[in-house]
This record gives C-alpha cells, sequence and structure tokens, in this order.
C-alpha cells in the first residue's frame, strides 16, 4: 500500500534522528533513500560498509546492485 509505505519511510527518517536503526531488505531503492550507512552482505560475508558514495568509490562499481 502506497500509504503505509509513505508512512513508514517518514516514521523512519524521525526515528533516525535520535536513534539508530537496523533495515534488512533486497530494495536497495528504500536503502538508497534512507539509509547514511550501508552493510553489503553477500554469500554471508560483509563485502562493504560505508555511504553508498564511499561503496561505489571504493568498489569502483556505478550502483550497488553491481555488488550483488
Amino acid at each position: 500500500d502506497p500509504v503505509q509505505i509513505s508512512d513508514l519511510r517518514k516514521l523512519l527518517r524521525n526515528l533516525s534522528a535520535t536513534k539508530s536503526i537496523l533495515i534488512s531488505t533486497h530494495i536497495l531503492s528504500e536503502v538508497k533513500e534512507l539509509c547514511e550507512k550501508v552493510i553489503v552482505i553477500k554469500e554471508g560475508r560483509q563485502i562493504a560498509f560505508g555511504s553508498e558514495e564511499e561503496i561505489l568509490t571504493s568498489k569502483g562499481v556505478k550502483s550497488l546492485e553491481e555488488l550483488i
């Protein structure tokens, strides 16, 4: 439901001002919109950590999707 998704995003943004929030998702557009820092896990191992920009630069890729 688009309205519920929008409400959830607003809630997460508000909470993230004072709290750390762990989001586990395969929907990378959500990651880009909601997260300041990202951990990319592939085959049970952490392969990247940082902001989206830091990860893209350090891994030499144009999108997070290329890592998975």
